[in-house]
């Protein structure tokens, strides 16, 4: 799926309370993890990830959802 605010807006209508996701998995998760509703409380901070030049995965707290 390329339309971020589409894949958000699914997240959202889950109930979910959490995303993980690669955040340079595709555009649109590029889009997505800068959106203000998703905050970063996680990065699996692999050193080879960053080595290959990639964003490693990231855990994403939707913030309109009380935990």
């Amino acid at each position: 799926m390329d339309d971020a605010a589409a894949l958000l807006h699914f997240i959202e209508a889950q109930g979910a309370h959490y995303v993980v996701f690669f955040p340079d998995w595709s555009p649109a998760y590029r889009r997505m993890a800068q959106d203000a509703r998703l905050e970063a409380v996680f990065s699996s901070d692999y050193a080879w990830t960053r080595a290959q030049g990639r964003a490693n995965m990231h855990v994403y707290r939707l913030r309109n959802v009380p935990p």
